[in-house]
């Protein structure tokens, strides 16, 4: 059995959420403990949110978090093999992160991978409500914007030292942990609430919130169409580009009449 045949074979075993997070954990003990923190923190918010759940869940994050999996799962086989190349370009993202370990390598073959989901799922978005469609704008931008930092490039302004930016962003940090605690940026529940509607919305209140509308609004979404323009170059993936009109993240793309 080759490496590509092999991986989706380890990826469809893992089939509830339980087994999709033990999948993850063991990937990354077997490289490098710590850089997964921030995916597996990540991870851990899914499955508790019930996204990832074969009944009741949603199949777009379901699509997304597979394909992340079934890339590095493959990566991992050929770098134990020895093939240093691979025809898919997720997969080959994953092997320069294992034999180039950094933040920046890590940035490049995660975002590669979920913003490759997010372009062949836009038929699987579209079945999400408006609401939630808004939400997947909002994870992407930041996760773009997360990059960015450890990069060195994010547009605009910061409100601290970017070297300090930099390390709260890395993927080694608690950061992603911290986040996703914290119901005002990442809603519990899935479908969304209308509380989570209004916290989705920045139209709630609280210092939560006003923390998520500076991140959003004040940080992210005034540079955005430089921040897509930057990262499509930087991923190799043109079509990004398409998710973002001027400033403004439109996804899913809105289909031809």
């Amino acid at each position: 059995m080759d490496a590509a045949a092999a991986a989706k074979a380890r990826v469809e075993a893992a089939e509830s959420p339980a087994d999709r997070l033990a999948l993850r954990v063991q990937f990354y003990a077997g490289f490098a403990p710590g850089w997964g923190d921030a995916e597996l923190a990540f991870l851990r918010w899914e499955v508790e949110r019930g996204v990832l759940a074969e009944v009741g869940g949603s199949a777009w994050w379901r699509h997304v978090q597979s394909g992340l999996a079934l890339a590095s799962e493959e990566a991992a086989l050929r770098f134990r093999a020895g093939e240093r190349g691979a025809l898919d370009p997720t997969v080959e993202a994953w092997l320069q992160w294992m034999l180039h370990p950094t933040g920046e390598s890590w940035y490049r073959a995660h975002n590669k991978t979920v913003v490759t989901g997010y372009l062949f799922g836009e038929s699987l978005a579209r079945r999400e409500s408006w609401s939630e469609q808004r939400f997947l704008e909002i994870v992407l931008y930041r996760l773009l914007y997360a990059a960015s930092l450890v990069d060195g490039d994010a547009p605009g302004c910061l409100p601290v030292p970017r070297w300090l930016a930099r390390r709260v962003a890395e993927p080694k940090t608690a950061s992603v942990d911290v986040l996703v605690h914290l119901p005002d940026f990442y809603p519990r529940h899935y479908p969304l609430t209308p509380r989570d509607v209004k916290h989705v919305l920045h139209q709630g209140f609280g210092l939560e919130e006003d923390l998520a509308r500076l991140l959003d609004e004040g940080l992210v979404l005034p540079h955005a169409g430089e921040l897509f323009d930057v990262a499509a170059d930087d991923l190799g993936l043109p079509a990004l580009r398409e998710l973002c009109r001027g400033n403004r993240p439109s996804y899913p793309r809105p289909v031809a009449p």
